[in-house]
């Protein structure tokens, strides 16, 4: 009975301690998943029925990008850094995908979403949102084309237009299947998204403190004299029978920067727990900035979200800001850059110039934007009104 005992107590412990070194052997396997970068689609060896060329990605920099969001107001010069992305090979690029939902605060929960769910390439029921939105606002869709397309702007992106299984010669079939977008947005390296109807750069703290992704924000600001003229510009273009009322839309604007330039000052300082989210994931840019090194800036964008410099961007940028003609089409991203940068001087009023600084006067202190005390100081163009 005793050998008995004993070789069923041998038994049990050799069976205990296989099934040991099997759960030891299963942790370290885990543990080797979780440490090795994540295979990304575009990486695939196999070959895919799209116009996209295979892609060889780096694996050792750290947490690979999932999403890019330029986050701005109409007006500030966002096209042209949207287009550093779009002109990027393997990025799709979005163009104001959230136009269907405006700056309506009944729609913000909606703008929320639909941001979250095109961070992680998941476009199944932005067309149903966008058709909702459309019903309930009454938008004119007829150019951005979100509820027809299933995409606001679809044809302004180049990565979808590349793609031979929706487009032939350039010439795409929409409305787009929303599942047939997210796969085409996997084989991206990641989406890229140019924001301006969004008002508060809070909304996208969901997105930059989600542990699963990885959200780069670039926060594009420009100089509101700047901004306002060019609102205007427009206003009286397409809209003649209104008064572009100056005072009230600067206030407007420069209180919603107030409260954007407070809550980034915050999460760059860590002023509460969640802040260290934020770090190495939010960028703030100058237009001016911008406009003056337009190399310089694309090379700092691109460092940002882990990109090598493309050869073709660097050509499109030489061609699109070194002595470009004067286009006289407001949202094109062709221009003189130091033209452009500079023009509001010559078009607004001084009487204007004193209004727009009187509401803003805080944020052009927070950006470092100098104001004009006379009307010979707007003119003389030696005298800059922004410091570097």
């Amino acid at each position: 009975m005793k050998r008995f005992l004993s070789r069923l107590l041998k038994v049990c412990f050799v069976f205990f301690l296989c099934l040991l070194l099997i759960q030891y052997r299963n942790y370290f396997i885990q543990l080797g998943n979780d440490v090795r970068p994540r295979q990304c689609p575009v990486c695939k060896t196999k070959s895919v029925s799209t116009g996209h060329e295979k892609l060889e990605v780096e694996y050792n920099r750290p947490r690979k990008t999932s999403a890019v969001v330029i986050f701005t107001i109409k007006r500030s010069g966002s096209s042209f850094l949207g287009e550093l992305f779009n002109q990027y090979p393997h990025i799709f690029y979005l163009f104001e995908p959230l136009s269907a939902f405006w700056e309506y605060p009944s729609q913000a929960s909606r703008r929320k979403k639909a941001l979250f769910d095109m961070a992680r390439c998941n476009f199944t029921d932005i067309s149903d949102m966008y058709r909702k939105a459309n019903n309930e606002t009454g938008n004119n869709d007829i150019d951005a084309k979100c509820g027809s397309e299933n995409l606001c702007f679809a044809h302004r992106s180049r990565f979808l237009a590349r793609d031979t299984d929706l487009c032939d010669g350039g010439k795409c079939r929409g409305p787009y299947d929303p599942l047939v977008l997210s796969e085409i947005c996997r084989r991206s390296l990641f989406p890229a998204m140019k924001i301006i109807f969004e008002p508060f750069l809070k909304s996208f703290q969901h997105l930059m403190e989600d542990p699963h992704l990885n959200v780069k924000v670039i926060h594009l600001v420009r100089d509101p004299r700047a901004v306002i003229q060019s609102r205007k510009f427009l206003s009286a273009l397409y809209h003649p029978e209104k008064t572009y009322v100056i005072q009230d839309e600067s206030r407007r604007i420069c209180q919603r920067h107030l409260q954007n330039l407070k809550f980034a000052n915050c999460v760059q300082t860590f002023c509460d727990s969640n802040a260290t989210f934020w770090k190495e994931k939010y960028l703030r840019l100058r237009y001016e900035d911008v406009s003056l090194r337009p190399l310089d800036a694309a090379k700092a964008v691109y460092d940002f979200v882990g990109l090598n410099f493309e050869p073709g961007v660097k050509t499109w940028i030489k061609k699109n800001t070194e002595n470009s003609p004067k286009n006289s089409n407001p949202f094109s991203t062709s221009r003189n850059s130091s033209e452009a940068m500079s023009r509001w001087r010559k078009h607004l009023k001084f009487e204007e110039m004193l209004e727009i600084q009187e509401e803003c006067k805080e944020v052009m202190k927070i950006l470092n934007y100098r104001e004009i005390l006379n009307p010979e100081q707007a003119l003389d163009e030696s005298f800059e009104a922004w410091r570097r």
